[in-house]
């Protein structure tokens, strides 16, 4: 399991387990696992529109950092085409990485 989907199942536990806590749901597993796997993929699927997978964020955080490092290959061209700048690239690469939980 990616780190991910290992806090984004931790979180689902903790929230289920207060609910049950508080008495508005009860948890008839001994396996939580078993709910919290079905519900990861499904807000997955939400969370990404579908089209992207955490790690396919990740893939592309890594290149949005090697480019806005690279001042050989983010020239003058690239601010005209992505419209960002170097750091401008580098600070969105940061944001997509936090998304990920990465």
């Amino acid at each position: 399991m990616n780190p991910f989907d290992e806090k984004l199942t931790a979180a689902i536990k903790k929230g289920l387990k207060k609910a049950e806590d508080n008495n508005d749901i009860v948890i008839s597993t001994m396996i939580m696992s078993n709910v919290t796997s079905i519900v990861v993929e499904e807000i997955k699927k939400v969370y990404s529109g579908g089209t992207l997978t955490p790690n396919e964020i990740l893939g592309i955080c890594l290149v949005l950092e090697y480019a806005s490092k690279d001042k050989a290959f983010y020239d003058w061209e690239m601010p005209t085409l992505s419209g960002y700048k170097a750091k401008e690239m580098e600070e969105l690469a940061t944001k997509l990485r936090k998304s990920v939980g990465m």
